[in-house]
């Protein structure tokens, strides 16, 4: 089971960065489709030339300097497995770079752990869709429609979930879930 609680205090040289990052790497990229070029190159080791990369980029943080020695913490980690998780997603690297930089720890841990989701909007929103014959707005609505989906686990045992949700991916999302759920049922008076 990975652990993403690391200490703050603790510090990696860049050769031991990608040590770490590449041992964490599996567990927190879904499973990639195959025969797609851009997947390969995504399914590929961290190096510290990437990292170096991501650095100069702006996606990661510059490296903690002690003397002639650069140093690398807890959130240059949770930086570079964001990235790469939002790579396969279809994200750029200017898109990540701004969703990296401007979370907390936490929230680059939460990401991890509980999937990604975003809810987008146009910076510009188009104002052409107005009616613009006359002054009355005109009122759309739109049902949205679920689904429940169902599992028997066993006899007297059943997972209900919505069909617009999003299950977990990676390994390390299916944990979460699972602890998630475990907990839920130490709360239940059975």
């Amino acid at each position: 089971m990975i652990n993403l609680q690391i200490s703050l205090d603790k510090q990696w040289t860049l050769e031991e960065l990608v040590i770490a990052a590449n041992e964490m790497l599996p567990q927190v990229l879904p499973a990639l489709k195959p025969n797609a070029k851009l997947n390969a190159k995504l399914s590929e080791e961290i190096t510290p030339r990437l990292i170096r990369y991501y650095t100069n980029q702006g996606v990661l943080d510059a490296p903690i300097r002690e003397g002639k020695y650069a140093f690398y913490n807890q959130r240059h980690l949770l930086q570079l497995l964001v990235c790469r998780r939002l790579l396969t997603e279809g994200f750029t690297v200017a898109v990540i770079q701004a969703i990296a930089k401007h979370k907390t720890n936490a929230d680059l841990e939460a990401m991890l752990t509980g999937g990604i989701e975003f809810n987008l909007s146009a910076a510009q929103p188009d104002t052409r869709s107005k009616n613009l014959e006359n002054d009355n707005p005109k009122i759309f609505s739109s049902q949205v429609s679920s689904q429940w989906l169902r599992i028997q686990i066993r006899e007297g045992v059943e997972i209900h979930w919505r069909s617009d949700i999003t299950l977990p991916q990676t390994s390390l999302e299916y944990q979460h879930f699972l602890q998630e759920v475990e907990n839920a049922l130490k709360q239940c008076d059975l």
